[in-house]
C-alpha cells in the first residue's frame, strides 16, 4: 500500500520531534550529572589535616629550634688544682648557648649543634681570683618521650671538641694563664614542659666528661651540671 505525500510528511515531523524530545532528555540529564560532579564535596588537602593534628599537640611542630640555659654545676678534675688557686670561695656555674637544632621526621627527635660551659671561680681576700672555664663545642641529640619535641621526658647525648682556659686576675688586670683543647662527651636528660605553642622550657642534668692536653699531660674535667633552658 503507497502512503501519500500528505501521511509521508506527517510520519517525517513526528519522528523528527521525537528524536528532538530524546536530545533534550539526554542533554538535561548530562546537565544535572555535571551538577552533581561540581557539587560534589572534596576531600580535605593533607595541609588542613595536619594543622588539624598540630593544633592538637602540646607546642608547635617547627622547622628549627634554638637552645639556651643556664645552671649550676659540680666540677673535678685530674689531677687536682692547685691549693694556691683553689683557697677562696668558690662559684661553679653551667650554660648552654648556640644551641640550634633540626627536627627528624617523627618530631619526637632534634639534632644540631650547641656549646656546653661549665665555669669555677675562685675569690680571695685581696680581689683577686682564679677562674677556670671549659667548654664542649658539640654535636647533640636530644629524643622526647611525650607527644612531640620538647613533650615530657627526653634524653640528651653530646659529643664533640673540648677546650679549656685558666685565667688569673688581680681585680684589674686579667692574664689568662693558659689555654688546652681536646675531645668531651656530655649524657643525661631531663624534663621538658611547653609553656606556649612555640617556647618549651627544660630542665635538664647532665653528665660531663673532658679530656684536655696541657703541657704538662692530659687534665681530665668531670662536671654534673642542671640546667634550667628554653628551646624556642
Amino acid at each position: 500500500m503507497k502512503l501519500s505525500s500528505t501521511s509521508t510528511l506527517i510520519f517525517i515531523l513526528v519522528f523528527s520531534v521525537s528524536v528532538f524530545a530524546q536530545e533534550q532528555t539526554w542533554e538535561k540529564a548530562k546537565t544535572v550529572s555535571e551538577e552533581k560532579e561540581i557539587k560534589k564535596p572534596e576531600a580535605p588537602e593533607k595541609t588542613a589535616v595536619y594543622e588539624q593534628l598540630d593544633a592538637q599537640l602540646p607546642s608547635k611542630n617547627e622547622t628549627w629550634y634554638t637552645q639556651w640555659g643556664v645552671g649550676l654545676s659540680s666540677n673535678k678534675y685530674e689531677p687536682q688544682l692547685s691549693s694556691v688557686f683553689t683557697a677562696g670561695p668558690r662559684t661553679q656555674v653551667a650554660v648552654d648557648i648556640l644551641g640550634f637544632y633540626w627536627p627528624w621526621s617523627s618530631h619526637h627527635t632534634i639534632h644540631g649543634i650547641i656549646v656546653c660551659s661549665q665555669g669555677d671561680s675562685y675569690t680571695y681576700g685581696t680581689g683577686s681570683s682564679y677562674s677556670l672555664s671549659q667548654s664542649l663545642l658539640a654535636y647533640s641529640i636530644q629524643h622526647f618521650l611525650g607527644a612531640n619535641i620538647g613533650d615530657g621526658w627526653f634524653l640528651r647525648g653530646d659529643v664533640g671538641i673540648a677546650s679549656a682556659t685558666e685565667t688569673l686576675s688581680d681585680g684589674s688586670i686579667s692574664t689568662t694563664m693558659g689555654s688546652a683543647r681536646g675531645g668531651g662527651i656530655d649524657l643525661g636528660g631531663g624534663y621538658s614542659w611547653p609553656i606556649s605553642p612555640e617556647t618549651r622550657f627544660l630542665l635538664t642534668g647532665l653528665l660531663t666528661n673532658k679530656n684536655v692536653n696541657v703541657k704538662n699531660g692530659e687534665v681530665k674535667m668531670s662536671s654534673f651540671s642542671i640546667l634550667a633552658s628554653f628551646l624556642f
